[in-house]
């Protein structure tokens, strides 16, 4: 297998790995993914369970539905990420401590999750538990709609005089239509409505004029 087109091929692939503790855990690893195997790579298999797994998160598909086109290029693919992973380990990249580090952080993060569908699996949640935990956490899901406007102008100064204006009585909209250098200014300067908490801004720092992306604004 050419290094080279399998490095080309194996970036354009995202996989999860994983790494085992030390032999003993290697070797059970390699028992729990069963004797048989689609391919072999200087001298280590792929085994059938992990092309079944494969072929479920890349393709969306049971191996069993594929056609032989398309079950052989699934097969390619694990090769093509196999003489990599190879070349890491004969290189030592494996235990270059930042790589280790992520390793093992992966292979919590898969154990972790497969726990949590385990336990929900056994201990499903009563209607009861949902509906207390709901309104335990409604307070916090509750926000308020802020329907906004502004104008939008090249300097502060500019920005100083509308405000000047818009406190004497001047129509918003109007000068919103006139001077605004922004697409809203056509509507008024209307920006829709704007969830606190979500839409990145708090009530208490809406209504004024501030720098703005594109120059200065007064909003309300």
């Amino acid at each position: 297998m050419n290094l080279a087109r399998a490095m080309w091929a194996g970036m354009a692939l995202a996989v999860a790995a994983g790494c085992a503790d030390d032999a003993a855990q290697v070797a059970n690893a390699q028992d729990a993914l069963g004797p048989g195997q689609v391919a072999t790579v200087d001298g280590k298999r792929i085994p059938e369970s992990v092309f079944r797994f494969y072929t479920l998160n890349a393709a969306r598909r049971n191996a069993d539905d594929l056609s032989p086109e398309e079950r052989q290029r699934l097969i390619d693919d694990l090769v093509y990420l196999l003489v990599l992973a190879n070349e890491a380990e004969s290189r030592g990249i494996p235990s270059e401590r930042a790589m280790a580090a992520e390793l093992e952080l992966s292979r919590w993060q898969t154990l972790a999750r497969a726990m949590t569908v385990r336990y929900r699996e056994q201990n499903p949640a009563t209607e009861a538990e949902i509906r207390a935990l709901y309104e335990e956490n409604l307070p916090r899901l509750a926000a308020t709609q802020y329907k906004t406007r502004h104008i939008l102008v090249e300097t502060e100064e500019l920005a100083a005089g509308l405000i000047d204006e818009l406190d004497a009585g001047g129509d918003f909209a109007t000068l919103a239509n006139e001077h605004s250098k922004d697409g809203d200014g056509t509507s008024g300067g209307d920006l829709g409505w704007l969830l606190e908490g979500v839409s990145h801004f708090r009530a208490s720092e809406l209504k004024g004029r501030g720098r703005a992306t594109g120059g200065f604004h007064r909003a309300e």
